[in-house]
């Protein structure tokens, strides 16, 4: 986990506040609230959930200073990738992704492929149409 002194200041980065007065209107509190943060070390959850919301960073950079990731088993071998910090609903199909076995991701996987396929087909039949 970051320091509460880096997640403030990045809090401050992200929202254009050049002033702890500044980020304390922007996000509604006192600022003296965001001084207890910093005497305490620690900025509540529910705070940097909204900054996030607010930035478009993800909480577990905002929170821990690393992009998030999501593994998939493959074959018995566990591959890691980015994740996007795009919306909260992204963040929670990764994780239950996440939280599968590897047979269900495996059913996930080919699920989306045949999806994207018949996609495909459909949008090639149509563009034959058209051109004939």
């Amino acid at each position: 986990m970051q320091s509460a002194e880096k997640i403030i200041a990045l809090m401050c980065e992200l929202l254009n506040a050049d002033s702890m007065t500044k980020l304390a209107e922007i996000i509604g509190v006192d600022q003296s609230t965001i001084s207890t943060w910093k005497r305490r070390k620690k900025v509540p959850d529910g705070v940097i959930d909204i900054v996030s919301g607010l930035s478009g960073i993800s909480f577990e950079e905002l929170k821990y200073g690393k992009k998030p990731t999501f593994s998939v088993m493959d074959g018995g071998t566990d591959h890691t990738y980015d994740r996007p910090s795009t919306s909260p609903y992204i963040e929670k199909v990764a994780k239950m992704m996440s939280d599968m076995d590897e047979d269900m991701q495996k059913d996930i996987c080919l699920s989306v492929e045949k999806e994207k396929l018949l996609r495909d087909l459909l949008r090639q039949k149509e563009s034959d149409e058209k051109a004939g």
